[in-house]
């Protein structure tokens, strides 16, 4: 990761790579992401975070790992 490189920073239409990784079910993402400093609370466009988004998407991986990282909004 280059030192401006943001997994939090919001696009044009209000997500980021880990939103959209908890979205998408992309779980390997998410570890990486965490890995890598993102921060687990933060909030989209819309204000909901990626366990909201792994949950009303139906990706019950994610939000295992979410819930294990310590996400609790």
């Amino acid at each position: 990761w280059g030192k401006s490189a943001r997994p939090t920073k919001l696009n044009s239409n209000g997500q980021s790579p880990f939103h959209l990784a908890a979205s998408k079910g992309l779980t390997e993402c998410l570890t990486i992401l965490l890995a890598n400093g993102a921060d687990i609370n933060s909030k989209n466009e819309d204000g909901s975070t990626a366990l909201h988004l792994a949950t009303i998407s139906c990706q019950p991986q994610c939000v295992k790992v979410l819930l294990q990282h310590g996400a609790n909004e």
